[in-house]
């Protein structure tokens, strides 16, 4: 390894260069780059060696395929401009056979350049973890500059990076995404606004500080950051690069600046809390412990950066440090010194429980698991027989994981209003206009308003929801689950409810599992199942996937509106010889809020127009407002003629409304 580093950056041999002029001393720089490039090695042999068959061997074409343009190559047969080729990129000479066998037509063409489209190819995640299962995503960051390609070529890479996701999962069963990422907004933290993936200003060096200390390089261009002495300041860091650029006999091309990381902003540290309280509503555990780790920066503002911690145990001689575990031990050491051993204990359970309980892990990789990871947290002083209690979180009771859901719903708030105190009268790194959408979307999930169907704060992923039984009992509506994977026969009590409809309207606000082979129904119904599966996919149809996380930001800057309102005739009621004798309203709001409006009795046109249309959605918006009327699965045609009736006395509203 040092014999090949020495030949590919250092150049020619100290004594040949004395006689030219005096040079940089490379063997430092060398010497770390050595050092960081074996642990990278390390993780990602670990990495393929949880990855079997087919799926080891899709993995390593992943390169390949970026790297070749062939037209029977995903991706490459809608065009010939759609970038490609990694920046400093050799195929192993035994990529051949594997490349033959899925692509017999294919050619590799390409040779090693500096200067190719893709710069650099990494995973972040997981992945070269303990935590890692055969069966987790795996995460590519595609090194782009975005500068040098159009707009359209760039669709046209997306397009690209699409078709091989989906390649790889019919082929292999391997679950893998993209996300572009241009190496000058990297390095000046520049990730764009807050929304989906991006955290907009969110974040800032803190960012920075988890890639450099858990990014996994494949290919591509090697970052400056690794060759950078542990401590030295931005100035350091920027001579350190000039000078090595300007000693012809080293290969400055074949690495990449993407920013330095010395020590952290204390004013991004409110903003940070914000972003993973909004993430944590659909990921709670990950978000825990980087929450706790804002937390303790925020007073510890001396406390070096993590990326530093590591590379620094990693010059000193350390090896083998598990990137994921190391991070969760600092979060709870943190709190530890504080006192604070409440918040200590739920760090540990989270990293203990996003690490064990995958649903896709073989039992000989959780027994594994447990083992690897009872070993490495035997300082926490945690039973095995703890652990495995947490291991086995999917067959918790409903008692146990409320208690948890609990815990976890007053450590977020509670944690943010503590950063958030500290932080006032800082200006903040964090824009006004991402501290806006970022908060609107935290209270829309959280608040409780009059009529409001609420989202549920699952401690589970919705993938590891397997059934759903709604049951009616003296009237109370609830909804039980079943979470793959658990051993437990009896399902688990998840929401009461006062109707029908706002079970169903939670059931599809929550996209829990609604489909002929996943959902029950039980007690005093007055619909059969085949029609409530009839009216969860009509709203599928008008309203889409619902989700506050996904609503547009633009909305979350104005006052919020009633965007969509889909009408459901004689659901609670079902009399159709009579007309409309109820009326179900589901209304969605531009804040991302879900209500429920139920009328029963026969003044239902001055309850619609006058206090749903007039009142709630409001005489200025109704006519902008989406709105749709249920037509029900009916061959007689009974039911479908009332509502034609109902969607012509709409019609005839509206237009007076104009």
């Amino acid at each position: 390894m040092k014999n090949w580093l020495k030949k590919k950056f250092g150049g020619k041999s100290a004594e040949e260069n004395s006689s030219i002029k005096e040079t940089v001393d490379t063997a430092p720089y060398l010497n770390r780059l050595n050092i960081i490039e074996k642990e990278n090695l390390r993780r990602l042999d670990h990495l393929k060696s949880k990855l079997q068959g087919r799926k080891k061997e899709v993995f390593e074409l992943i390169p390949l395929i970026l790297h070749e343009n062939h037209p029977d190559l995903p991706g490459n047969e809608w065009s010939s401009n759609i970038p490609a080729g990694l920046a400093c990129y050799d195929p192993p000479l035994d990529i051949a056979q594997s490349l033959k066998r899925h692509f017999p037509k294919a050619e590799i063409e390409k040779r090693a350049k500096q200067s190719r489209p893709i710069q650099f190819l990494c995973i972040m995640g997981s992945a070269g973890s303990a935590s890692f299962t055969s069966e987790s995503d795996i995460d590519f960051w595609v090194g782009i500059d975005k500068k040098l390609i159009t707009d359209e070529n760039l669709s046209w890479l997306q397009s690209k990076l699409t078709a091989i996701e989906k390649w790889a999962l019919k082929t292999a069963e391997l679950p893998v995404h993209f996300f572009i990422t241009d190496p000058e907004e990297l390095r000046n933290e520049d990730y764009g606004e807050a929304k989906g993936e991006s955290c907009g200003t969110a974040l800032g060096k803190l960012l920075k500080d988890e890639f450099y200390r858990t990014a996994l390089f494949i290919c591509g261009k090697r970052p400056w950051y690794w060759l950078a002495k542990p401590g030295d300041g931005d100035a350091a860091y920027q001579a350190m690069i000039e000078n090595l650029k300007a000693e012809s006999t080293f290969r400055s091309f074949d690495f990449i600046d993407l920013g330095h990381v010395h020590t952290l902003d204390g004013e991004e540290f409110a903003g940070a809390a914000l972003w993973h309280l909004s993430k944590a509503l659909h990921s709670p555990f990950k978000s825990l412990l980087k929450l706790g780790h804002v937390d303790n920066l925020s007073v510890e503002l001396a406390k070096k950066p993590l990326c530093e911690i590591v590379k620094e145990a990693l010059l000193a001689g350390k090896s083998g440090i598990d990137p994921y575990f190391l991070f969760a031990d600092e979060v709870r050491k943190g709190y530890a010194l504080r006192g604070m051993q409440r918040e200590e204990r739920l760090m540990e359970t989270a990293y203990l429980i996003k690490s064990l309980s995958s649903k896709a892990a073989t039992d000989t990789e959780r027994t594994d698991l447990i083992k690897s990871i009872t070993n490495t947290a035997s300082e926490w002083g945690i039973t095995e027989k703890e652990i495995e209690k947490i291991a086995g979180f999917r067959e918790w009771d409903y008692e146990t994981t409320e208690n948890l859901r609990k815990r976890v719903v007053q450590y977020l708030i509670g944690t943010y209003g503590r950063i958030q105190k500290k932080a006032s009268g800082t200006t903040g790194k964090i824009s006004t206009r991402d501290t806006l959408v970022l908060g609107r979307k935290f209270r829309s999930f959280f608040e409780t308003k009059p009529d409001k169907i609420p989202f549920e704060f699952l401690m589970h992923t919705l993938s590891d929801i397997e059934a759903v039984r709604i049951s009616e009992q003296n009237g109370e509506w609830q909804i039980y689950t079943r979470i793959r994977g658990s051993h437990i026969t009896e399902m688990s009590l998840l929401r009461k409810c006062n109707s029908s409809a706002s079970a169903i309207g939670f059931s599809f606000l929550n996209s829990l599992p609604f489909a002929a082979e996943s959902v029950a129904f039980k007690g005093h119904i007055r619909f059969n199942k085949s029609e409530a599966l009839h009216l969860y996919s009509e709203m599928g149809q008008f309203f889409g996937q619902l989700s506050v996380e996904n609503e547009e930001s633009e909305n979350f800057m104005a006052a919020s509106a009633i965007k969509s309102a889909f009408l459901v005739p004689n659901w609670e009621q079902p009399d159709w010889n009579h007309g409309i004798a109820s009326l179900t309203v589901y209304l969605w709001s531009s804040h991302g809020e879900f209500f429920l409006q139920n009328y029963r009795g026969g003044e239902w046109k001055r309850w619609l127009f006058g206090e749903i249309f007039q009142n709630i959605i409001g005489k200025a918006n109704v006519n902008k407002c989406r709105i749709s009327v249920f037509k029900p699965d009916d061959r007689l045609g009974l039911r479908q003629k009332v509502s034609a009736d109902l969607e012509a006395e709409i019609a005839t509203f509206r237009s007076t409304m104009s």
